[in-house]
């Protein structure tokens, strides 16, 4: 479950592991652990675990419980939603960029993101889609050099791939984010730029009906008052930091 090794930073390790296990499911969701507990667990002490936490808490992944410990936070299909919003605006405008001037080196690091994703489906290794999803995504912000796209990319992408790792097992839905992906980069191929940022917005909306068929309609369900909650939570958090 974890496993630290000592050369690297035992900050960042603690990030990274409990971050990864977050994500994966292997802590589970509402679930209350101590900085103790999860110290532990790593053989470490309590302070890289402490500051690992207010960072994850700063990203929306933790609840900081006062005395007690951290709580690991709900999926929100509220604030999915909300990400996917924003997801779809820099997804939009990096495939319509991309797409403005065709560059072989990106064109040649997106196919190998889609081969990846063609055998990971062929060989039934539905676990490692999550992975290969952000993968995918994250090549396409980067290859527009705003590192501010690939940052927000970057952090956002751990609450849907929590996302994915629940909903991994919905082999139909994958094949269709993989024949999604593969448009958007014979778009880009073509020099086509409307299409492609078109279909990379096309392409987050279905993912928010995926959300809706999954958790209910956001504004239907207890989303709303956890979503503001989250967002407030973030900011104190940040503080904290």
């Amino acid at each position: 479950m974890f496993s630290v090794s000592r050369p690297l930073s035992l900050r960042s390790q603690a990030l990274e592991q409990i971050r990864r296990n977050i994500i994966t499911g292997v802590l589970p969701a509402g679930e209350l652990y101590s900085e103790q507990s999860l110290a532990d667990k790593m053989g470490v002490s309590r302070s890289p675990v402490r500051e690992a936490l207010l960072q994850l808490a700063s990203e929306g992944l933790v609840e900081l419980i006062p005395h007690r410990g951290v709580r690991i936070a709900l999926i929100d299909p509220a604030y999915l939603t909300y990400i996917l919003e924003f997801r779809a605006a820099i997804d939009g405008y990096c495939a319509r960029t991309l797409a403005s001037n065709p560059r072989r080196k990106v064109l040649e690091k997106l196919d190998a993101e889609l081969a990846r994703q063609r055998d990971l489906i062929a060989a039934g290794n539905w676990e490692s889609w999550p992975d290969a999803n952000m993968d995918f995504h994250s090549v396409l912000a980067r290859s527009v050099g705003n590192p501010l796209m690939e940052s927000a990319i970057a952090e956002l992408g751990s609450h849907m791939m929590r996302l994915g790792f629940l909903i991994h097992g919905q082999h139909d839905q994958i094949r269709e984010n993989f024949a999604a992906h593969t448009a958007i980069v014979d778009a880009i191929r073509k020099g086509d730029p409307a299409t492609a940022q078109a279909l990379a917005c096309e392409h987050l909306q279905s993912t928010e009906e995926l959300i809706k068929r999954h958790f209910g309609k956001p504004d239907d369900s207890a989303g709303k008052p956890s979503t503001k909650r989250l967002l407030r939570d973030r900011k104190v958090s940040a503080d904290a930091v």
